[in-house]
Order: C-alpha cells, then structure tokens, then sequence
C-alpha cells in the first residue's frame, strides 16, 4: 500500500540512506528534476554542491 502512496502523491518524494544513497524515487520527482529512475536510484549524489 505505501508503494501506491509514495507514486501517487502528486508531491515529488525522494527516499534516500543515511550515507545518501538514494532508495526510491516517485514519477513526480522524476518531472521535476528531469531525470529518469534509472539516472537516479542507487546512486549517491551530493546535496551540497
């Protein structure tokens, strides 16, 4: 059921580890950033730059 409620949000959600790995990202985000799932998800990325 979260699954369901984490893509249909309508808010770009992004799950990530505490080493900043990121988990899950929903449709929403995706748009938002303009990348796609496989661009993103279990891979680090740096926040700070």
């Amino acid at each position: 059921m979260y699954h369901s409620v984490f893509e249909n949000t309508g808010t770009g959600t992004i799950i990530i580890d505490s080493d900043m790995l990121i988990l899950y990202v929903n449709a929403k985000f995706m748009d938002l950033v303009g990348l796609e799932r496989n661009e993103m998800e279990n891979r680090r990325r740096d926040f700070d730059s």
